[in-house]
């Protein structure tokens, strides 16, 4: 019957998932200049490091069985008070080893 499907042949929500990641990664690919230079490849990396950190750290939690969703929070208040910190006149470097 087709309404019955075997796993095989059954899409899943991460394969869904990174078939939209890579018709966007294509399609920025073709319609913006540079898009592929080293510069902007290092700057997504650069910026993506930081929810990887994150979502390392909340797998461990979960695998655990202590789930915390806090972490989320915790780094959202970390990166407020730098910027008011910086804001306020502090050295950039002072803060990041103040930690």
């Amino acid at each position: 019957m087709a309404a019955e499907r075997t796993a095989t042949q059954r899409v899943n929500q991460q394969q869904i998932v990174m078939a939209i990641a890579a018709v966007v990664f294509a399609g920025f690919a073709v319609l913006v200049p540079d898009f592929l230079s080293a510069a902007n490849i290092v700057a997504l990396v650069q910026n993506v490091s930081v929810l990887g950190i994150l979502a390392t750290g909340m797998a461990i939690a979960i695998i655990g069985r202590g789930i915390d969703l806090s972490m989320a929070a915790s780094m959202a208040i970390s990166v407020a008070w730098m910027l008011v910190q910086l804001n306020a006149g502090a050295c950039w470097w002072a803060l990041l080893t103040a930690c």
